[in-house]
C-alpha cells in the first residue's frame, strides 16, 4: 500500500498529465474516486497539492475530493467544435455572398431591410449554439 505522500505525488503527476493531454478525465476521475476510498482529509491534501493541481480540485459538502469539471473540455466537444469552425468557414462567405448578392428589384423598402439583418441573425445564432455545445 502506497503512503499517502506517494500517492499526492502520482496523483500531482496524474492530474499534469491529463492537462498536458496526456491522461482522460476518466483517469483522473478514477484517481480522485482511489482517494475518496482512503478517508483521508480531502481540504489537508488540497492544501498540500501546487497551485495549479489546486485550481481544478474542491471538497464538496461530504467532504470528498471532486475536480473541477469546469476546469477541463472533453474530446467530443473539442472534435465537434473543430470541425464544426472549420466547414463553417468553408460555407459562411460563400453563403453570405450570395444572400447579398440576391435580386432584391421589386421588393419594398421593409423586406429590404429585413432582408440585411438576416445573415446578422444566422451568425449570432451559429455562435450561439457553439457556445451552447461547449457548456
Amino acid at each position: 500500500m502506497e503512503t499517502l505522500s506517494e500517492f499526492r505525488q502520482s496523483f500531482h503527476d496524474g492530474v499534469n498529465a491529463m492537462k498536458e493531454g496526456n491522461f482522460s478525465d476518466a483517469m483522473v476521475k478514477h484517481s480522485i474516486d482511489r482517494f475518496n476510498g482512503t478517508g483521508q482529509n480531502a481540504s489537508a491534501f488540497i492544501k498540500k497539492m501546487p497551485k495549479k493541481v489546486q485550481a481544478v480540485l474542491s471538497v464538496d459538502n461530504l467532504g470528498r475530493l471532486q475536480m473541477d469539471d469546469n476546469a477541463s473540455m472533453d474530446v467530443k466537444t473539442i472534435v465537434f467544435l473543430a470541425i464544426g469552425i472549420y466547414v463553417l468557414a468553408a460555407v459562411l462567405p460563400g453563403a453570405l455572398t450570395a444572400f447579398f448578392n440576391a435580386s432584391t428589384t421589386g421588393w419594398d423598402t421593409g423586406t429590404i431591410a429585413l432582408w440585411t439583418i438576416i445573415p446578422l441573425v444566422v451568425v449570432v445564432a451559429v455562435v450561439l449554439t457553439y457556445i451552447k455545445a461547449s457548456d
